[in-house]
């Protein structure tokens, strides 16, 4: 098909996320503008410019492209913003309005904690070797099974809890009062801050960015229940945190290609290298479009899938055996995980494309399209929609101290585009399980219910908190 199609499609899916500001101002739905992004990244943009860069890739496919990106334009933007508009209104008139508020004991140790075990974590992975975890490392799953029982879990709860432990100290640090008390809660923040931008910058370009971005999103939250108004203004703080951002995905990039099988060895020229890639190409555009491209895989799939039909669940049988498999077969589910066949992607793409690689391009589209088709595709937008709107009122109007703890969990596994469906379905919140518990009983935010005043003159409202004062209010209902 014509590249002028995909470039109309594109195009539509653009226009119709910001035609969609009018109905749900940023600044208060910020999660929804978070994932509709990254929709449009993988889903829209970088396909598009995939197949421009290499010469009309979408025509070699017979059309899949096209084929893929139209379902994403009719069915998955509409249904999301359908399912999220009805599950947020819903939530709302059900659960009410409250605040949060920091327990003064629990903070203590709450700060404690935020300043040793990032250290200690850090530490471990130096120790162990697993600063640098290259995806598609044969390695990688060796060292992790070679590790000590306790190493392992203790390694892999942190790795789920550590951007919690982020975004919580930030607003605890946000609520806390003036004085010693917001010092101490800055101080946590920032070297929880500090190790999650290390452990990413050197890993995961993804979760580098989606690191500031959920930041951005819970400042913007904390703005707005604080009663300041949103400025479209660039302080030097945010042209800093800019800069930062670009140099680690810079060095994300080289480090990552020009592994020379130490860390001390690839650090300096991962440094100062000017040339992007991870994949091998001179165009740092075209590489990161490839590496960023959600539909390749699906493309690659579907002549298959459209042949013999879809997988109906079956490739998801590997990763729950991954997951679950110690409780009734250990020895299987260790050879899973050493084959590093531990997302759905790896079974569909070995049935249905004949591919091989341990580590190629996808999004949370591709086990939804490839076991259920169209349906999946339906079924992801109401997941995701519903999901994104429970889990906003979650961290911005929790019921109790337990429901924010969840949002804050939870917000992790809804903005993991690259993940499988079924990541976002079952796997993400059952490996997130212990993370959330250790940080229920150190979170030191408590939800306090408030009610609503209106005025009659100006017809704003008041809001009413039990036992709270005003620098401890974190956002107003949005």
């Amino acid at each position: 098909m014509p590249l002028f199609f995909h470039l109309l499609i594109s195009l539509a899916a653009v226009g119709m996320v910001l035609a969609s500001i009018g109905v749900l101002p940023v600044r208060k739905h910020p999660l929804y503008y978070v994932l509709s992004f990254q929709l449009l990244i993988y889903c829209f943009i970088a396909p598009t410019y995939s197949i421009y860069s290499s010469g009309g890739r979408g025509t070699d496919l017979g059309g899949w492209y096209l084929y893929l990106q139209g379902l994403c334009l009719v069915v998955f933007l509409p249904i999301f913003l359908i399912s999220y508009r009805t599950a947020g209104n819903s939530w709302r008139r059900r659960m009410g309005n409250s605040t949060l508020t920091v327990n003064r004991f629990r903070l203590t140790f709450f700060n404690i904690f935020c300043l040793i075990s990032p250290l200690a974590y850090l530490l471990t992975l130096a120790y162990f070797g697993l600063l640098f975890r290259r995806i598609g490392h044969g390695a990688l799953s060796e060292a992790y099974l070679s590790l000590p029982t306790l190493v392992f879990w203790s390694v892999r709860t942190y790795d789920r809890l550590l951007l919690s432990l982020v975004l919580a100290s930030y607003i605890t640090f946000r609520c806390s009062r003036e004085g010693r008390q917001r010092k101490s809660a800055w101080l946590g923040f920032l070297l929880t801050f500090s190790v999650q931008v290390v452990v990413t910058a050197i890993n995961s370009r993804f979760q580098l960015m989606n690191t500031f971005a959920l930041l951005w999103l819970v400042s913007l939250a904390c703005n707005v229940r604080e009663g300041k108004k949103y400025r479209i203004q660039i302080p030097w703080q945010k042209v800093v945190m800019a800069m930062l951002l670009l140099i680690g995905l810079n060095f994300t990039l080289n480090f990552r290609a020009l592994w020379q099988g130490s860390f001390s060895e690839t650090f300096d020229i991962s440094l100062v290298y000017t040339r992007v890639s991870s994949t091998g190409t001179d165009d740092a555009i075209e590489d990161i479009s490839n590496r960023l491209d959600g539909l390749s895989l699906i493309t690659k799939m579907a002549p298959e899938l459209a042949r013999t039909g879809y997988s109906h669940g079956s490739s998801w049988y590997p990763s729950i055996l991954a997951t679950f498999g110690y409780l009734w077969d250990p020895e299987a589910a260790r050879e899973v995980k050493a084959s590093m066949g531990t997302s759905p992607k790896y079974s569909l793409m070995y049935e249905y494309a004949g591919i091989s690689l341990v580590d190629y391009p996808s999004c949370m589209l591709t086990d939804a399209y490839g076991n259920f088709g169209v349906f999946g595709i339906f079924a992801a937008a109401i997941v995701l929609g519903v999901g994104c709107a429970i889990i906003q009122q979650l961290c911005i109007s929790p019921p109790t101290r337990l429901f924010f703890v969840v949002g804050i969990v939870a917000i992790q596994i809804i903005t993991f585009f690259e993940g499988s469906f079924l990541h976002h379905l079952l796997l993400g919140w059952f490996q997130s399980l212990p993370a959330l518990l250790i940080l229920y009983f150190i979170c030191p935010l408590e939800a306090v219910r408030v009610r609503c005043s209106v005025s009659p003159r100006n017809h704003h409202s008041k809001i009413s908190t039990y036992g709270t004062t005003h620098s401890q209010r974190l956002y107003s209902r949005i």
